[in-house]
């Protein structure tokens, strides 16, 4: 006959064992690294976007709103899937295709810049707001400024460190958007 109590404890050290195995996990922990990044970038956009809804009058709002997805569009254009060959190249080929996709970057990036001004310049037009377009095109400096570190966040992700792309996201991310926020509550429209 089992003890009902070494049974409770014996199932009890059985998931504790089981919870600090995936807790250990690498895989485990840079996916919760990214969610809790993936977390407050979300946190701090609605923080910002309630700031800017009550800082700012209903059109000066669209035309953050237009600015803002303008660049989002354009940013997923940029990226190019470069990234995901330095990460699965082998040892021997890795310098070399760092060097390629050190050139590739610059190329896409500036592309990309070029693009959103051009597109700033039709939205500006269209909609007859020239305040659009220097929007946008403030916006497209970002791009140019790209290059400068991706290869390091895909030599970051190839070694398996997602804890630290994950820790530059939140710093960049957080940052970009409270600043809107603060420049919205200091009058910067």
């Amino acid at each position: 006959m089992h003890d009902p109590q070494a049974v409770r404890m014996g199932w009890r050290a059985g998931l504790a064992a089981r919870l600090c195995a995936i807790r250990d996990d690498r895989l485990v922990r840079n996916v919760g690294w990214y969610g809790l990044a993936e977390f407050a970038n979300r946190f701090t956009r609605l923080l910002t976007t309630i700031v800017l809804a009550r800082a700012l009058m209903p059109e000066d709002f669209g035309i953050a709103a237009i600015a803002i997805t303008t660049f989002e569009i354009i940013r997923v254009l940029a990226q190019y899937g470069i990234g995901q060959a330095v990460i699965r190249a082998a040892d021997h080929e890795l310098a070399s295709l760092c060097n390629t996709a050190c050139r590739a970057s610059w190329l896409v990036c500036l592309m990309a810049f070029a693009l959103q001004v051009a597109v700033g310049a039709v939205i500006a037009h269209v909609t007859g707001r020239p305040e659009v377009f220097w929007m946008i095109a403030a916006l497209a400096v970002v791009f140019l400024t790209l290059p400068f570190g991706q290869i390091h966040a895909h030599l970051i992700v190839r070694a398996n460190r997602l804890h630290v792309l994950a820790g530059i996201a939140v710093v960049q991310v957080a940052a970009d958007n409270l600043l809107t926020a603060g420049f919205a509550l200091a009058g910067f429209g």
